[in-house]
């Protein structure tokens, strides 16, 4: 039997979505490094015998009813709303493995005014026709859900137009690395690992840090160590990350500066702890250039690291990883030279956008995921690090890079260059930031220096994606070549 499979993206996105992200219709919203209208065709590729077509505007709604109209009556349409998003992707895709036995009609979970549906084609031709009228649409769908088969049990969907469903569904969209297992229920979030020092650390983090932190952490419970694994949990915030806002250019300028409000309220909030000099010294090394070290040792030894040496030798920018290395140690070191911190801080440790619950309307700042510790000397960091890992996000572009918005090309000189979606962060946030960290009295130098180390630390960590790798090194070296510039 032959079977088109549509994948309706025609329907604009709700003013309270576009709230949180700054897009027209859900095909073009990022899920873990990829579009949702990506993650359906991927989900759909498997499948035999589908005629595949893409619905995004009225004159491809119009060309798709006019081939409709030329199948046998019999023929069967399954059409997903992008806006009605199957909740496992692996499901699905034994679901439509099968759209080819499929006999009767079939309509999914209702919600409100559409679902997804399998249906004969003049059937399937009302659907569409439908499209821009809702009042129409929910008639019509209530109607077919009374003579055809509903099966809302086969696979889960979920109406991405309803604010909770739609951030439900997004959580961990940006940033979901591979040793964790993350769950979601009855409204508590419950992520485990094999790692179990870290499952460890991060639980105990809310528990051992000074009440004035507490109130930009979310309380973790119920750790429990499982022999192979732990785990613990927390509760679910129905609050969007900062990775997801800032992909989306969803930031103004108003409510950016609230997010720089509480996050610099939450660095004053930290535990103050005296050191010397040397001690704070250290301390930075340890968190810098000692960790690149170990890091980009671990690279070189990988055949990754061996092509993107190649890359960066032939490309003459650098002359290669060891001398890209060799000019980020002294600029370091040159960055250093100019700290004058005399304390240490109890530290997150990795509070970058995608660790940054935010909600602008409600002025909810939370921090999820902390590097961790079970002691206070196991956090204690130095005062620059926590600042030095958001501007790796707002300065550097990091979740640009993450979720695969970005292009690395060459330019006339056959050198490579790094083009981030949409120029990466708006203007506006970059100045903010900036100007933000001179009112404050910090040293802009230091922290790009610290922040070029995290670039460089990335790379043995994201392997799996080998697309990432001269982005992150771009990045690194568009860093240095400031900081040798005088920044």
């Amino acid at each position: 039997m032959s079977v088109y499979f549509i994948l309706d993206d025609s329907e604009l996105v709700p003013p309270s979505i576009r709230n949180i992200i700054s897009v027209d219709r859900f095909g073009e919203i990022v899920r873990r490094h990829k579009l949702l209208s990506t993650l359906i065709e991927e989900a759909i590729q498997p499948a035999e015998g589908l005629e595949i077509r893409s619905i995004s505007n009225a004159d491809e709604r119009r060309a798709v009813m006019d081939e409709l109209a030329m199948l046998r009556r019999d023929d069967k349409v399954f059409r997903l709303p992008t806006a009605i998003m199957p909740v496992e992707p692996a499901m699905f895709t034994k679901l439509v493995q099968k759209l080819p036995f499929g006999l009767d009609q079939v309509v999914f979970e209702v919600f409100d005014d559409d679902a997804a549906t399998f249906l004969c084609r003049d059937e399937a031709i009302s659907v569409l026709r439908a499209a821009d009228n809702q009042s129409e649409r929910r008639v019509l769908m209530l109607g077919l859900r009374d003579h055809a088969i509903s099966m809302s049990e086969a696979v889960q969907f979920t109406d991405l137009r309803q604010v909770r469903h739609f951030l439900a569904f997004m959580t961990g969209a940006t940033e979901t690395r591979h040793f964790n297992e993350l769950k979601v229920e009855d409204g508590v979030y419950t992520k485990a690992s094999t790692d179990k020092a870290k499952m460890k650390g991060e639980h105990d983090f809310f528990h051992i840090v000074p009440p004035a932190m507490k109130r930009f952490l979310i309380p973790t419970f119920d750790y429990q160590d499982r022999g192979d694994t732990a785990s613990y949990a927390m509760e679910l915030m129905a609050i969007p990350d900062g990775a997801l806002q800032i992909v989306h250019h969803s930031f103004d300028p108003a409510g950016f500066e609230l997010l720089l409000d509480r996050f610099f309220a939450y660095i004053a909030s930290r535990q103050r702890i005296p050191a010397s000099k040397a001690e704070v010294r250290a301390a930075a090394e340890r968190e810098t250039v000692l960790k690149l070290e170990q890091r980009l040792s671990d690279f070189a030894k990988s055949d990754l690291g061996a092509k993107v040496d190649a890359i960066f030798a032939q490309s003459g920018a650098v002359g290669g990883m060891a001398a890209m290395c060799q000019r980020a140690n002294q600029a370091i070191s040159a960055a250093m030279a100019l700290d004058t911190s005399d304390h240490l801080a109890i530290s997150h440790g990795d509070p970058c956008l995608s660790n940054i619950l935010f909600s602008k309307e409600l002025g909810i700042f939370r921090l999820i995921d902390p590097r961790g510790g079970s002691a206070l000397e196991d956090v204690a960091m130095h005062p620059v690090y926590d600042i030095a890992k958001l501007s790796h996000s707002l300065l550097g572009g990091y979740d640009f890079i993450n979720n695969g918005m970005f292009e690395c090309g060459l330019d006339e000189r056959l050198n490579l260059k790094l083009t981030l979606d949409g120029g990466g962060p708006a203007p506006f946030i970059r100045e903010a930031f900036s100007r933000r960290l001179g009112e404050l009295g910090y040293n802009l130098r230091l922290v790009r220096a610290v922040e070029m180390t995290l670039f460089l630390s990335m790379l043995p960590l994201h392997l799996d994606v080998p697309r990432k790798l001269p982005a992150f090194c771009l990045t690194a070296l568009s860093i240095l070549e400031e900081l040798e510039s005088g920044l």
